[in-house]
């Protein structure tokens, strides 16, 4: 891979001017083609060469999935600095911790995010300078960057992305431009894309999915694709905006998956799925394939990626052929892509094939590490444990798997405290912390759930002299954690059970549904319609009953449960019912009502 290459904005730039006029990016009714991306670009990197930007030097990016939002990441490398996204939506104070643990120099956003960004700095340890990009359009003509003047190299910083962290504070994890490249351009050639190609952005921004939702087409020379933010919000709607679009490839997390398989069992879609689906984050079932297969066909290729964001985006794949089996087994990871080798190590020595052990993952494609935190990084990137002959550095994940007779390689589990949830990695200690010195609570357990549909949610156990309200818990934790992080359950005890040996007897520890109704009194559903919403909640929340004045969110509630439930609503009353609805109205009794209305309303019209 030649030095230009390993620089991807480079490429993107050749693109937009050999291909000025093609289309680089839609956005509602927006369309900016090469040549106008490139004049974006141009301008953010002037403008942050004209404030004597240095190499490396950091600036966060604070707007919403957007044009603009692309034009600012790919202006900040153009300029030589690194860009680390700020999600919108994050809480308050996991925002501030990340830009006083990072000091970016610059934060660029817009008017609409500008009063927020100073009330939030207002008495943070840090001040970085916010630029506008409504001032950045305006006051640069229309510039010409040198960008070759900005000596870059493949080892060169590009961005820095966040996930959770053991120690209580999310890890920041160092991008350098080789490694980003070199999966990029893996994408491309290894699904033979080009200037056709229809990307969608789903993944959040502060996810490293999104750089392969934007820099796979961009370097393919075709169209990134943003849908509106409220379609995104509902799945129907954007399986239908997917697919009156247009869009070719798409990445995506199984749990999304299976509500889109859902959704097509209700109704075909008009327009046509996506050529491939790549699909990552959590694990993947034979089922799962079986059932999209049922109600799709054959016309999407299914692609099963694996790989940490420490070693660069994927680093694993597995194009899923024919499958007889109709089982609860995981799909296969496969095997590791150009330039990369996955080792099954024990005791520092290879796994013969079937035997469990830890995976680890060579590659000179990886990240830097962990941002400023050289202990961490050499914790988890590691010389090679069976021999000192030579550098042979591994990245150890933390994942438990076994490589079968055909050479593909099989996740089997964890051997931490650190799960995914909807894609997200978590690591467990952090939501403990948030609440170890929380008044009245002595002791906190977080452990996940998996209910019978395999979605895995979070439980926070903890004890305490009496049950604390789960609502004053939810939003302690949702001031400082994103959504994900959120338990779904709170069950108090009054003490943990407890091994011979004094630890925590965690297999004995209840189950949700068993705590439920201990301390609330079960009022069953009153008529025939309440009673087939209860049905649907209890096949989608994985629980025996439910009461007809339970919150939705008090019962292990999240997005993708909603979807669900939401559209098994629509089916089994044969109406039109939005997530906001369900959302404004998430009892059962409150859901029968105004279902009944909606019905009648219907009938009269």
């Amino acid at each position: 891979m030649s030095n230009n290459k390993l620089i991807l904005h480079r490429i993107i730039d050749n693109h937009c001017t050999d291909n000025s006029n093609n289309i680089a990016i839609e956005e509602k009714d927006r369309k900016v083609s090469y040549g106008e991306l490139k004049v974006m670009t141009d301008k953010v990197a002037s403008r942050l060469s004209a404030l004597a930007i240095e190499k490396g030097d950091v600036v966060g990016v604070f707007l919403d999935s957007s044009i603009e939002y692309v034009a600012a990441i790919l202006g900040v490398n153009k300029a030589g600095a690194v860009f680390m996204p700020l999600e919108v939506k994050y809480p308050p104070a996991r925002l501030k911790d990340l830009l006083q643990t990072v000091a970016p120099r610059y934060v660029i956003t817009d008017q609409s995010h500008k009063s927020y960004l100073d009330s939030l700095l207002a008495d943070a340890a840090v001040n970085p300078r916010l630029l506008l990009m409504e001032d950045t359009a305006a006051a640069m003509a229309s510039p010409v960057f040198p960008d070759n003047d900005v000596e870059l190299k493949g080892e060169d910083g590009n961005y820095l992305i966040y996930t959770s962290g053991s120690t209580g504070k999310p890890k920041v994890i160092a991008g350098m431009h080789k490694s980003l490249s070199h999966f990029v351009h893996w994408e491309v050639k290894e699904f033979g894309l080009n200037d056709s190609v229809r990307c969608c952005q789903l993944a959040p921004l502060s996810f490293d999915v999104s750089f392969r939702d934007i820099f796979v087409p961009l370097l393919a020379g075709g169209t990134l694709c943003i849908p509106p933010a409220d379609v995104k919000k509902d799945p129907a709607q954007l399986l239908a905006w997917i697919c009156e679009a247009g869009i070719t490839l798409m990445h995506t997390v199984p749990s999304l998956f299976r509500v889109f398989t859902g959704i097509l069992a209700k109704a075909p879609v008009k327009g046509t799925l996506p050529a491939y689906i790549l699909l990552a984050g959590e694990a993947l079932y034979y089922r799962d394939v079986v059932n999209w297969r049922s109600v799709a066909g054959d016309s999407s290729v299914l692609v099963n990626l694996y790989g940490p964001s420490e070693t660069t985006l994927a680093k694993v794949f597995h194009r899923i052929g024919h499958i007889e089996e109709d089982s609860n087994e995981i799909i296969p990871l496969g095997q590791a892509i150009s330039n990369t080798s996955v080792l099954v190590l024990q005791d520092g020595q290879s796994c013969r094939p079937g035997a469990i052990g830890e995976i680890y993952i060579r590659t000179p494609f990886r990240s830097k590490g962990y941002f400023k935190d050289e202990a961490q990084t050499n914790e988890r990137f590691i010389q090679h444990p069976g021999h000192n002959e030579y550098e042979d550095i591994l990245y150890k994940t933390g994942d438990l798997g076994k490589i079968q007779k055909d050479g593909l390689l099989v996740f089997v589990g964890r051997e931490d405290r650190q799960v995914k949830i909807r894609g997200n990695r978590v690591e467990l200690f952090e939501i403990e912390k948030h609440l170890q010195r929380f008044p009245g609570i002595r002791e906190v357990l977080v452990m996940p759930h998996t209910d019978k549909n395999r979605e895995i949610s979070l439980i926070l156990y903890y004890t305490a002299a009496t049950a604390i309200p789960d609502i004053t818990l939810r939003n302690h934790l949702q001031e400082n954690l994103p959504d994900y992080m959120v338990p779904a359950f709170f069950l108090h005890l009054e003490t943990f059970p407890l091994m011979l040996n004094g630890k925590i007897d965690r297999r004995a520890l209840p189950r949700p549904e068993a705590l439920l109704y201990q301390h609330r009194v079960y009022e069953p559903p009153v008529d025939e319609e309440e009673r087939r919403i209860e049905a649907i909640w209890s096949e989608v929340l994985g629980l025996e009953k439910v009461g007809r004045d339970y919150s939705f969110f008090d019962l292990g509630g999240h997005s993708i449960a909603a979807f669900k439930i939401v559209s098994a609503l629509c089916r089994e009353f044969d109406t039109t019912l939005s997530l906001s609805d369900f959302f404004e109205h998430p009892k059962i009794s409150e859901l029968a009502l105004l279902i009944k209305q909606a019905v009648k309303k219907e009938i009269l019209t």
